[in-house]
């Protein structure tokens, strides 16, 4: 983020120069972050991560890694036994400016904090390795063992709806999770219907969705 920018426009326009001041704190080692603080007692996880787009998970080992002293590894039936749900989702509370296409609502499959049953992308989380140092919970998950039975996918968007593609939830048909319109679908029409000429093309965007790397965390 800019703290200020130059030729006294508003701060943070796309096309300016930000002048950055930040740097020198953050190059010469002078960064803090939330890996910096180091709490008496504190943990470290570290998360076992689908290396499937799709795929069952049949089981998971981590008998080996739970002999060890002082070390816990949790999977998704651990959470829900323990009466941890699934992630809120707030996207039902966005008023109706997002309801579906003919007044349907949103399709809102659980999303859950540790994956049961099914992996649906890459890097989901299945398990989580608990220890007191980041080394062992590492060699913890390591030796964490599943056994996944791959499903097939599709990783482009515009195969996605079609009819014998595979779906990510299964009573959500063709993978389509919402359908917007808006405008005047007859004016619409009627002024492709006078115009002089019609242009088609597909245009490729961005994924307009935030994406950010970083995660939030906290102390």
């Amino acid at each position: 983020m800019a703290e200020h920018s130059s030729g006294g426009q508003r701060p943070g326009r796309i096309g300016d120069s930000p002048v950055r001041v930040e740097d020198f704190r953050l190059l010469t080692g002078a960064g803090r972050f939330t890996d910096d603080a180091a709490e008496p007692g504190a943990l470290h996880a570290v998360f076992i991560r689908s290396p499937h787009a799709h795929a069952l998970i049949r089981s998971i080992d981590a008998s080996a890694a739970a002999a060890r002293h002082g070390a816990t590894v949790l999977t998704g039936d651990d959470l829900a036994a323990a009466g941890v749900g699934a992630l809120p989702n707030p996207r039902q509370d966005l008023g109706p400016g997002y309801a579906n296409y003919g007044g349907t609502e949103h399709p809102n499959p659980p999303w859950l904090p540790l994956a049961r049953f099914r992996a649906r992308h890459v890097g989901e989380a299945v398990a989580v390795a608990i220890a007191s140092s980041l080394a062992e919970a590492q060699d913890l998950a390591d030796a964490v063992i599943v056994d996944y039975d791959p499903l097939p996918s599709v990783t482009d968007i515009a195969l996605a709806d079609a009819p014998d593609a595979p779906t990510v939830w299964e009573d959500i048909p063709a993978n389509l999770l919402c359908h917007n319109t808006a405008g005047d679908p007859a004016a619409t029409d009627a002024a492709f219907a006078a115009a002089a000429h019609v242009v088609e093309m597909t245009v490729a965007n961005n994924r307009v969705i935030v994406n950010f790397m970083e995660p939030r965390s906290c102390v």
